[in-house]
């Protein structure tokens, strides 16, 4: 039904208002979406602006799956396009946005798809250690729950179950 509607809209080259709380169907209908909450519009763009740089927590929690993460901006590296920000987790390393300066607040979202687990305890920017809660065999993804502990929950993504092992829960 999606194929048909979109298919429609260009051959006809209409201009169609579609109301859905299905993100999937947003993104694969709209050449711009609007969400809103409350009666009040949160961000309107294009759908992958939207998935990809969600401009507030309503919009990156509200879009697909994330997980989110509160911090402080420690420095900005404006050459690298990178923000450093101090969480409870340690440092993360996120994308640039110029509307952010050292010692605001934040939220670093992060999408499972963009996560990987490695056996290997390491340091640095954008790695954390946890232990896997739960696994499950998604067909075309194995969706890992990781427990980072003090309450907090990562969900990661690995898109090719046929070439990955899953992993036992518990393991690190």
């Amino acid at each position: 039904m999606r194929a048909e509607i979109r298919k429609l809209q260009k051959e006809l080259g209409i201009t169609t208002v579609y109301v859905t709380h299905d993100q999937e169907e947003a993104l694969t209908l709209s050449d711009r979406i609007a969400v809103f909450n409350k009666g009040k519009v949160f961000q309107i763009g294009p759908p992958k602006a939207l998935y990809e740089r969600p401009e507030n927590r309503f919009v990156a929690d509200f879009i697909g799956i994330n997980n989110l993460v509160e911090g402080t901006i420690e420095s900005v590296d404006a050459p690298q396009q990178r923000l450093r920000v101090k969480t409870g987790l340690g440092a993360l390393c996120a994308v640039m946005d110029e509307r952010f300066h050292p010692g605001d607040r934040c939220v670093v979202s992060i999408r499972p798809e963009n996560m990987d687990l490695d056996r290997e305890p390491a340091t640095g920017c954008n790695l954390v250690q946890g232990r896997i809660a739960f696994a499950a065999y998604l067909g075309h993804t194995l969706r890992y729950d990781v427990d980072l502990g003090q309450g907090v929950a990562f969900k990661v993504d690995i898109r090719d179950p046929w070439h990955h092992e899953q992993r036992p829960w518990a393991a690190r």
